[in-house]
């Protein structure tokens, strides 16, 4: 049996070999080596297929379907805008967003693809709102002349856990008449954690907005029988999966992919561990709170026996705490250590491959989270 599958294996290498990289890639797809659609929730896939203008009608498509209560009226078409947006001030922060852009009317409109819960992202969301309501005004216009500002989010974790729907939209409103007076602002988040949970639709029921949803969530999986019944008679939807095809991709734009993905992975890895380790530590707390209290109502009570044993006690343990928590800050600090390098080193990496592939300094910038400023030092450093 294990000589055959060394045959097996070697006539698969010796037949890959034969073939170009596109067939290479469908070989692997036939076989279930590789998955044929890639991720659309990595940074670079989702501004593929949201962000570019070759596939403006897929956007213009899912902001209609998601944004239905927001509009007054469809959009038409779209102007992509910079996603970044410089700041008023010198010094103060500039803001980088997936996609930004803007209808015939005037009315900008911000799309964000967020895969951890990153403190402060709702106070964030508001303030790339802001900062694109206020860079419309110019020096001795009118404030009349200001259009609205809509915020998408789509949320690969619960951002509002206590709440029951998976779309949660926001408006200002008046306190006691919900008159909308205030009507510059909107925001709407999609849990898409929430939402593969509660749809108990089957594919071919769900409606537009709810296939733009499944997209996000099972396109990398999903089967050749399941993807007809999905598309239906949406084009816009097979568009998305044809440019989420892996043989359709350059090996530099994949090798870009992976890496982020690789990323993302291991930042959900990270915010894990993090909550292992922050419950055990609450644990640790309660305990070691739980065992002063009672150290001193058996004080009180006091026998000198008592004190004794519970001197002892207490000693002993604070030496093995002492140990323990010298031991996990030892393992904690060259963890943080060995990560930082490897992230400045891969980050150095990609840096070169986009500058190699002609991306200009800002879009590298905003794919890898990073201030111009930053990036310019890290190239100069290379």
């Amino acid at each position: 049996m294990l000589q055959e599958l060394v045959v097996m294996v070697m006539c698969a290498s010796e037949l890959l070999e034969s073939l170009s990289d596109s067939k290479k890639i469908t070989y692997l797809c036939n076989m279930n080596l590789v998955k044929k659609y890639l991720n659309p929730k990595n940074d670079v896939a989702f501004k593929r297929i949201f962000g570019t203008k070759k596939n403006k009608r897929i956007l213009i498509s899912m902001l209609n379907a998601v944004l239905k209560n927001q509009l007054h009226k469809p959009i038409k078409n779209i102007e992509f805008l910079s996603p970044i947006q410089p700041p008023e001030v010198v010094g103060s922060k500039q803001s980088i967003v997936d996609v930004l852009c803007q209808d015939k009317d005037g009315c900008k409109y911000i799309i964000e693809m967020q895969i951890g819960h990153a403190d402060g992202f709702e106070e964030r969301a508001q303030y790339y709102a802001a900062k694109a309501f206020a860079n419309q005004a110019k020096k001795g216009a009118k404030y009349y002349g200001l259009k609205e500002i809509i915020f998408l989010a789509f949320c690969d974790f619960s951002i509002f856990p206590n709440k029951k729907h998976y779309k949660s939209e926001h408006m200002i409103l008046d306190n006691k008449t919900h008159e909308r007076n205030l009507d510059k602002f909107s925001f709407t988040f999609v849990d898409l954690v929430k939402f593969d949970k509660q749809c108990p639709k089957s594919v071919q029921e769900l409606t537009l907005e709810e296939k733009f949803y499944y997209f996000l969530c099972h396109a990398e999986e999903i089967d050749d029988k399941e993807l007809p019944l999905l598309i239906g008679k949406d084009k816009v939807i097979k568009k998305a999966f044809t440019e989420l095809e892996r043989f359709g991709w350059s090996d530099q734009e994949l090798a870009v992919y992976e890496t982020l993905q690789k990323r993302g992975m291991d930042y959900v890895s990270t915010l894990i561990f993090q909550r292992k380790e922050g419950k055990v530590e609450g644990i640790k707390i309660g305990e070691e709170k739980g065992r002063s209290e009672g150290i001193r109502i058996g004080k009180e009570k006091g026998r000198s026996a008592g004190i004794k044993i519970g001197e002892e006690k207490g000693r002993s343990e604070g030496i093995r705490i002492g140990e323990e928590k010298g031991r996990s800050e030892g393992i904690k600090i060259g963890e943080q250590k060995g990560r930082s390098a490897g992230i400045k080193i891969g980050e150095q990496k990609i840096i070169r491959q986009l500058l190699a592939s002609e991306m200009d300094k800002p879009a590298i910038a905003k794919v890898l989270n990073m201030s111009l400023q930053a990036l310019e030092a890290s190239i100069a450093v290379h």
